[in-house]
C-alpha cells in the first residue's frame, strides 16, 4: 500500500514537471515569435503575431496575450488594416470580460480613440479617450493615464476648445500632485500656450516658459531632447505667427543647438529640419533673403530624399509665397504649380487653399477667376465640415459631462438626505423641549427680529456685490469690444499711412487697454469650480522658490456656498499671493480653510519680511478686499511682524 502511494506521488510530480517545462517552452516560443515579428515584413509579422497569440491563449498567459493584442491593434492602425486592428481590440475586450483585466479594458478604449482620431473622427475619439481615462484613473494606471491626457489635450487643441482644454489642464495638475511626470507637465503648459497664442500672446509666452522650465527636469534623455526640440519648434512658430521674427529666430536657433548636442540625431532629424524651416521663415521676414532661401532649399532637399510628400508640400508652398513676395514671379509660379500637384496627392485641403490663393495673384485673369471660384467653394465646404465636427464634438462632450453631472447630483442628493435626517432629529429634540421654550419666548422673539434684520442687510450687500461685479463685466466688455476695436481700426490706418511715431504707441495703448479688460473680467464659478479656479491660480504663481500650499479645501462643500462669498475669498487669496510674491520677498505661502459654526474661515500666512500694519499707507488692493469682506458681514484682520511674515484672516458667515 505504501509503495502504491509512493508511485502515485512520483507520477503526479512528473506530470507537473512536464507541464511546467511545456509551459516554459511555449513561453520562450511566444517571446521569440514577438521578437521576430518586430523585425519582419508586414505579412510575415502578422502571421508570427497570430501564432504567438494562439500559443499565449493555450498556456493562459494574460500578460503575453495582452502584449500581443496591443501589438496587433497598433499594427492595424499603422498599416490601415481594419481586420488586423479589430482582431487586436477584440482580444483586449475578451480579456476584460473573461478575466476582469481593467488594463486591457482601458487599452481597448485607448486604441478605439486612436483609431477614430487617425480617421479624423475627433468627436468619437474624444468619447473613447474619456472612457479610457476613467478606467485608468479608477484603477491607478498612471503611465497610461498620462498618455490619454495628452491625446485629449491634442483633440481639444485641434478643435479650439479653450475652456475644455483649461478644464483638462486643471485635472492634470490635480493628477500630478502625487506624480512627477514632467513630460506631461511640459506638454500641458505647451498645449495651453498654443491655445492662447491667437488671442493672448503674452499669456502664451508665459506658458511656453513654464513648459521649457519643466522640460529641463525630464529624466529620460531621449524624451527630454524630443520635448525640447518640439517646444522650440512650437515657440518659434508662435513668434513667427505673431510677427515677432527676431525672437522666433532665437527660439529656432536654441532648438538647433539642442539638436547638435543630442545623442539621438538619427531619430530627431525631422525635428531639426522643421526648426531649420522656422528659422528660414524668420530670416526671410527679416530681409535676410539669401540665408532664408538657402535654408528652405536645404529643407526641401531633405523632404525629397526622405520622400516626405506631406512636408515637401509645406516647404514648396513657402518657396512660392516668398519668391512672389520678393518679386520673382516666375519662380513663385513654378513652385506653386509643383505644390498644387503634391497637395492633390496628400489631400491636404487647407494647404491646397493657400496655394490657390498664391496662384490667383500670379496667374492670368481667366485662370485666376477659375481658381478663385474653386477657392471660395473649398472655403465654404471646409467651414461646413468643421462646423459639423464641432457640433458633433460638442454633443459628445455634453453627453459625457451630463453623465458625470448626474453621478455628482446623485451623491449630492444622498448628502442632502443625510443633512435632512440630521435636521429632523434635531427638530424632534426641539419639540421635546417645548416646555422650556415657552419660558424663553420673549428672548426668542427678539432673536428672530435681529436675525431677520441681519438677513436683510446680508442679502442687500450680496445684491450690491453682484451689481458691482456686473458693472465690472460691462466695463470690461465695453473696453474689449468697443475701445480696443476702435483703436485697432485707427492703428491699421496709421500703419497704412506709415506713421510709426503714432502707430507704435497706439498699438501699445491698445494692448494695455486689452489687458485691463481681461483683469476686470469676472471669475466664473459656474463654468469652473472654486477648487479648480484656485488650483489654476496656484499653478500660475507656483515656482521652485515660491511655494504655495493649500490645506483643508476639501473639508468645505463649495457647491453649497454662495457665489459672491467664493468670489470674495478668491480675490483675497489672489491679492495676498501677489503681495507675498511682489512685496514681501516670501518663499512660502500657506492657505488654510475651516468651515465652522456656519462660517467660512480663511487664513493666509507667508514667511516674508512683514510690514507695519499701523502704517496709514495700506494698499488699495487690501482696502478693497477688506471692504468686500465686511459687506458680507465678515471680519477681515491683518497681522504682520517685521521680519516674521504676514497673516491674513477672513471670517464670513454662510447663513445669517
Amino acid at each position: 500500500m505504501l509503495l502504491k502511494k509512493k508511485l502515485l506521488l512520483t507520477f503526479i510530480m512528473l506530470c507537473n514537471l512536464l507541464y511546467s517545462q511545456n509551459n516554459t517552452i511555449h513561453k520562450d516560443s511566444i517571446i521569440e515569435f514577438i521578437h521576430l515579428a518586430n523585425n519582419s515584413t508586414k505579412q510575415k509579422r502578422d502571421s508570427l503575431l497570430s501564432k504567438a497569440l494562439k500559443l499565449a491563449k493555450q498556456i493562459d498567459n494574460d500578460s503575453l496575450t495582452f502584449e500581443i493584442a496591443a501589438d496587433l491593434a497598433s499594427n492595424g492602425i499603422r498599416d490601415d488594416d481594419s481586420i488586423l486592428y479589430k482582431k487586436g481590440v477584440d482580444v483586449l475586450l475578451h480579456q476584460y470580460k473573461t478575466k476582469k483585466d481593467y488594463k486591457s479594458y482601458g487599452y481597448y478604449y485607448k486604441f478605439q480613440g486612436t483609431y477614430k482620431s487617425f480617421y479624423s473622427s475627433l468627436d468619437s475619439a474624444y468619447y473613447y479617450f474619456e472612457k479610457a481615462k476613467k478606467v485608468f484613473k479608477e484603477h491607478n494606471y498612471t503611465t497610461e493615464l498620462s498618455i490619454v491626457f495628452e491625446k485629449i489635450l491634442t483633440i481639444q487643441l485641434d478643435l479650439h476648445d479653450r475652456i475644455g482644454l483649461e478644464k483638462t489642464a486643471i485635472e492634470i495638475f490635480k493628477f500630478l500632485e502625487n506624480n512627477s511626470d514632467y513630460f506631461l507637465l511640459s506638454n500641458t503648459y505647451q498645449s495651453q500656450a498654443l491655445s492662447a497664442e491667437s488671442f493672448d500672446f503674452e499669456k502664451a509666452k508665459k506658458y511656453f516658459n513654464k513648459a521649457i522650465y519643466y522640460s529641463d527636469s525630464i529624466k529620460d534623455n531621449y524624451l527630454r531632447d524630443l520635448d525640447q526640440l518640439y517646444l522650440r519648434m512650437a515657440t518659434s512658430y508662435t513668434y513667427n505667427d505673431n510677427e515677432k521674427y527676431e525672437e522666433a529666430a532665437i527660439e529656432a536657433q536654441k532648438g538647433i543647438d539642442t539638436y547638435k548636442k543630442t545623442k539621438f540625431k538619427k531619430n530627431l532629424k525631422p525635428n531639426y529640419y522643421w526648426l531649420l524651416h522656422n528659422l528660414a521663415i524668420s530670416e526671410l521676414e527679416l530681409n535676410k533673403i539669401q540665408l532664408g532661401f538657402a535654408k528652405l532649399d536645404t529643407v526641401l532637399n531633405y523632404t525629397i530624399k526622405t520622400n516626405d510628400l506631406y512636408s515637401k508640400a509645406f516647404v514648396v508652398e513657402d518657396l512660392a509665397y516668398y519668391h512672389n513676395k520678393h518679386g520673382n514671379v516666375k519662380k513663385a509660379l513654378n513652385y506653386a504649380e509643383d505644390a498644387l500637384q503634391i497637395t492633390k496627392q496628400t489631400k491636404n485641403t487647407k494647404l491646397y487653399m493657400h496655394i490657390l490663393e498664391i496662384l490667383t495673384e500670379i496667374t492670368n485673369v481667366n485662370r485666376s477667376n477659375k481658381l478663385l471660384k474653386e477657392l471660395l467653394h473649398l472655403k465654404d465646404s471646409i467651414y461646413k465640415k468643421e462646423l459639423k465636427i464641432k457640433d458633433q464634438y460638442a454633443l459628445v462632450k455634453f453627453e459625457t459631462e451630463q453623465k458625470e453631472a448626474e453621478n455628482s447630483k446623485l451623491k449630492q442628493e444622498i448628502k442632502l438626505n443625510k443633512v435632512k435626517l440630521k435636521n429632523e432629529h434635531q427638530r424632534s429634540n426641539i419639540i421635546g423641549l417645548g416646555a422650556l421654550l415657552s419660558l424663553l419666548i420673549a428672548g426668542f422673539i427678539y432673536y428672530i427680529y435681529t436675525a431677520r434684520k441681519k438677513e436683510f442687510t446680508y442679502k442687500t450687500n450680496l445684491e450690491k456685490a453682484k451689481a458691482r461685479e456686473q458693472e465690472r463685466i460691462d466695463i470690461a466688455a465695453n473696453l474689449h469690444d468697443k475701445v480696443v476695436g476702435d483703436l485697432r481700426v485707427i492703428h491699421k490706418k496709421t500703419v497704412t499711412l506709415n506713421t510709426d511715431d503714432i502707430s507704435k504707441p497706439l498699438h501699445k495703448v491698445q494692448q494695455e487697454i486689452r489687458n485691463i479688460s481681461h483683469k476686470l473680467s469676472s471669475i466664473d464659478f459656474d463654468e469652473i469650480s472654486f477648487k479648480d479656479q484656485l488650483i489654476n491660480l496656484v499653478a500660475d504663481y507656483f515656482e521652485p522658490k515660491f511655494r504655495i500650499k493649500v490645506t483643508n479645501i476639501d473639508t468645505v462643500d463649495w457647491s453649497l456656498i454662495n457665489t459672491q462669498i467664493k468670489r470674495t475669498l478668491f480675490l483675497v487669496i489672489r491679492e495676498s499671493i501677489q503681495n507675498s510674491k511682489n512685496h514681501a520677498d516670501a518663499t512660502e505661502v500657506n492657505v488654510n480653510f475651516v468651515e465652522k459654526n456656519r462660517t467660512i474661515q480663511l487664513q493666509i500666512s507667508d514667511n516674508g519680511k512683514g510690514f507695519d500694519v499701523q502704517s496709514p499707507k495700506l494698499g488699495i488692493g487690501l482696502k478693497s478686499q477688506k471692504r468686500r469682506v465686511e459687506e458680507l458681514n465678515g471680519i477681515f484682520t491683518l497681522e504682520s511682524i517685521i521680519n516674521s511674515g504676514t497673516t491674513t484672516k477672513v471670517n464670513i458667515p454662510i447663513i445669517v
